[in-house]
């Protein structure tokens, strides 16, 4: 009743901050959360008044700033602990749409702006406050572009706040799901050198070592998809070498010879897939690399190595759908190089192992003989 007959009295700043005191004890008292979210909302407004009347004095005005940032925080129920995210550097998110931000969250960010125009120290731990639960609501509705800088901004300079923790998890989850990996992978290896960052954080540290190999092969995925090839071949290079024993490793091996070999880097191509068969002879992909072997020797014209690695896999793996090609592929290349008896040898393996399958095929190999019996 005072404040709407006297709205112009000379305490009518401090009137309002008594009853927006009388509001947050109400609040504050209050067991049902539903109510009391209502009362902490309602304690907001109230400080907003005072700040936005301009009437109290600047050290009243500077708590209920502060105060109704409080007030905010109560009636949202903001929890920094409660938000931790789980980085999954291994999912696409395609492209996630910003959501729009409902009134209380905008009142709250509103409130956050009043408040800061009273500080004046930037280390101010209220204000490194105001800054996380700045960019916690940009993350919560999607807006990436705004939330990243914030809690960079944060962890680069604050990082002994009790926030820094929580903003570098946030950060991590924002870059992962704007799929950008290079930005990821930079912070990732940012916060692993950083041992006194992460002295008290062995949870954080774990986490951080398993999201590096995941952002180095999402790295790799990508650089492959923009067709950079090299350097796709050269990122999966430093992930076994990053992670040497790796039950991952023939994977490794063969991704990379695949993009060193789209590159046109053919003996790189040859290095790795030799590796890859020598390292794990057994492994799947051991059989599908000694087959890419000797296509990749036809390519450079090395077409003797070509044969024999076309033959070693032909008699290593017949029951492959392939075999029977690459069998046919080394004859093709001994005859050219007047490898004339292997050239009979291999025809004969041939008609030996496929000619009852197929008579006709076997009956056309052994004719292709005839210009070697000619001789």
């Amino acid at each position: 009743l005072y404040m709407d007959s006297f709205p112009n009295a000379d305490d009518a700043g401090e009137m309002q901050y008594y009853y927006a005191e009388m509001v947050w004890q109400r609040a504050d008292k209050e067991t049902n959360p539903s109510k009391a979210s209502l009362l902490w909302e309602q304690a907001a407004n109230e400080y907003e008044k005072i700040v936005e009347g301009g009437k109290a004095k600047k050290d009243v005005l500077k708590e209920a700033a502060y105060a109704q940032v409080l007030a905010w925080k109560n009636a949202l129920n903001v929890d920094p602990a409660s938000d931790r995210a789980e980085v999954d550097a291994d999912k696409d998110y395609g492209k996630i749409q910003a959501k729009e931000i409902p009134e209380k969250e905008r009142k709250m960010i509103a409130a956050f702006d009043r408040y800061i125009q009273y500080i004046k120290d930037p280390n101010d731990k209220e204000l490194v406050d105001m800054k996380f639960f700045r960019a916690r609501i940009y993350w919560k509705y999607n807006d990436y572009e705004k939330a990243v800088p914030l809690f960079e901004e944060i962890i680069k300079n604050h990082a002994a706040h009790p926030t820094a923790e929580f903003a570098a998890n946030l950060l991590l989850d924002c870059l992962a799901r704007s799929n950008d990996h290079e930005r990821l992978g930079e912070w990732v290896d940012r916060l692993l050198a950083n041992a006194k960052f992460l002295e008290d954080k062995q949870e954080m540290a774990g986490d951080l070592k398993l999201l590096k190999g995941q952002t180095m092969r999402k790295l790799a995925e990508s650089l492959e998809k923009e067709k950079k090839y090299r350097a796709c071949g050269d990122q999966y290079k430093k992930i076994f070498q990053s992670y040497p024993g790796t039950s991952d490793e023939p994977v490794l091996f063969y991704n990379a010879a695949s993009c060193y070999e789209k590159a046109g880097l053919i003996g790189q191509s040859i290095f790795w897939r030799g590796k890859l068969i020598a390292n794990h002879p057994k492994h799947d992909l051991a059989k599908k690399s000694q087959y890419a072997i000797g296509v990749n020797f036809s390519q450079i014209a090395m077409y003797n190595e070509a044969a024999q690695k076309y033959e070693e896999y032909a008699k290593g793996h017949s029951g492959e759908k392939n075999a029977a090609d690459a069998l046919n592929d080394a004859t093709f290349f001994r005859k050219g190089l007047g490898d004339d008896k292997e050239a009979i040898d291999l025809t004969n393996y041939y008609v030996k192992m496929w000619g009852r399958k197929n008579s006709q095929t076997a009956a056309m190999a052994y004719f292709s003989l005839v210009d070697i019996y000619e001789k």
